[in-house]
């Protein structure tokens, strides 16, 4: 089962978009925000089948590292390219 969310859009592919765009990571607030029909039990699942696959890593509750192919065997990114998003999100947090 995959959540299909605004559009038709399954979660894989919008984070897909995200990162095409550049970004490495995303945060709960955001899924919920950004695809507002994502509803809280079938996204657990979602994000959890992502994590089995490599996809995604949560290193902070509510806050996940998306893994670009060249990283997918190490599971993380470097520090550099993810440290100062995160940052950001704590203080927000």
């Amino acid at each position: 089962m995959f959540i299909k969310m605004m559009n038709n859009i399954r979660l894989i592919e919008w984070i897909e978009k995200i990162q095409a765009l550049g970004r490495n990571a995303i945060s709960l607030k955001e899924i919920k925000t950004k695809l507002p029909g994502t509803s809280a039990t079938g996204l657990k699942p979602a994000l959890n089948r992502l994590t089995s696959k490599g996809k995604i890593v949560s290193i902070h509750k509510g806050y996940c590292l998306i893994i670009p192919p060249q990283y997918t065997s190490k599971d993380i990114l470097p520090p550099a390219i993810f440290l100062d998003p995160f940052m950001k999100f704590l203080i927000l947090y």
